[in-house]
């Protein structure tokens, strides 16, 4: 099952066209990485996927439950577009700690839910069981009363993870996520994405799509389902890792498989 279809997208900034004609789907269930060299515009399609830029031309579907509630995105419906029903489709992780100040793990973690409570903010019991739920997926669960700024880099960015969860989308967009990890965290960092996007119904969880960019080449196309790869002729290729591997030396992007 396809959680996203991309048709025919050209994104940018304002007139100024960055990429176009691209064309791919993210699979529910399996971790996609988005590479390519600096500057070739992976930022700009995460966050126009996101919702934070209009597409230029084409079309963004985020697929529903059924055909019907579908939300399509043009040029357009994208000032028409119900940003709280997008925010029950996709969840955001950016680069970077959170510019907040006392707050508690759980705080951060909390805010995930705003596409559910009233406009206060105000969580449920229910609610609650969904932020306990994800902070232990994630493994802070001995964290949550800790103030973010006295987590450590790799901490923070499980609780921005564990926020997206317990946002419960069927598609997690992530940029850079690994930037300002050392090594170990960013391997942990990706193994985990790995199992959130693999888990399913089994657990109570429904499978879904992740789409991460990274320049940790090696980690990623070792540990991804799928790759995006955006081209210096600002092309989108996506398949396997191995079904790229041409693409790849001639992006100067090669790895041994």
């Amino acid at each position: 099952m396809n959680t996203l279809t991309i048709s025919d997208l050209t994104i940018g900034h304002g007139k100024h066209i960055v990429a176009s004609s691209l064309n791919a789907q993210l699979a529910a269930g399996k971790l996609t990485c988005l590479v390519g060299r600096n500057g070739v515009g992976k930022s700009t399609l995460l966050k126009t996927l996101a919702g934070f830029l209009p597409p230029i031309h084409g079309e963004i579907r985020y697929s529903g439950t059924n055909g019907s509630d579908d939300i399509v995105i043009t040029p357009d419906s994208g000032r028409r577009t119900d940003n709280g029903r997008l925010a029950k489709r996709v969840s955001v992780v950016l680069t970077g700690r959170p510019d907040v100040s006392m707050m508690t793990a759980r705080d951060i973690v909390g805010l995930g839910r705003s596409p559910y409570t009233d406009m206060w903010g105000t969580l449920r019991d229910s609610d609650r069981e969904v932020v306990e739920s994800s902070m232990e997926r994630v493994g802070i669960g001995n964290l949550s009363e800790r103030n973010i700024e006295t987590l450590s880099d790799g901490e923070c960015q499980k609780v921005l993870i564990a926020k997206a969860l317990t946002q419960e989308t069927p598609i997690i967009l992530l940029d850079e996520p690994t930037a300002f990890l050392d090594y170990p965290s960013k391997v942990e960092t990706m193994r985990l994405m790995k199992a959130i996007a693999a888990e399913n119904n089994g657990g109570g969880h429904h499978a879904q799509g992740v789409l991460l960019s990274t320049h940790d080449m090696e980690m990623a196309l070792h540990l991804a389902d799928e790759v995006w790869l955006m081209t210096q002729d600002r092309r989108l290729l996506h398949g396997t890792p191995k079904e790229l591997e041409d693409a790849l030396t001639k992006e100067n992007l090669k790895i041994s498989f």
